[in-house]
């Protein structure tokens, strides 16, 4: 009687230990089906060119423009060649701004037409 009690309690934990190893790997996986923001822009904004410096934005994935001048917010930039836009680049960039959501909750969203080393 308590080597079956043993061997029931043995499977138990291997089995819960099987599921807390396979609990583990989810958030990793959640977190890089969720990198990338989410965005909704309404179409017809006004092209700009801005010259500016990519910054991290709050939320993972991304990326906003902070303009050399003037008195504007940061762009939050949507597209775009990442071998050119990336954190700390030094770019500059022409696209359409539009007005809508995102996951990001940051800057003005700039669609991404043009983006070159500045």
């Amino acid at each position: 009687m308590e080597i079956q009690r043993f061997v029931a309690r043995a499977a138990c934990a291997v089995a819960l230990g099987a599921l807390v190893l396979l609990a583990g790997n989810a958030p990793a996986a959640y977190a890089a089906a969720s990198a990338a923001p989410v965005v909704s822009v309404a179409d017809g904004g006004e092209e700009i060119t801005v010259v500016g410096t990519v910054i991290a934005g709050v939320e993972a994935g991304c990326l906003l423009l902070r303009p050399d001048i003037g008195i504007g917010s940061d762009y939050l930039l949507i597209g775009g060649d990442p071998k050119v836009i990336f954190v700390g680049a030094h770019v500059k960039v022409t696209g359409v701004v539009g007005s809508g959501n995102s996951t990001c909750q940051q800057g003005t969203p700039l669609t991404v037409t043009s983006a070159s080393p500045a």
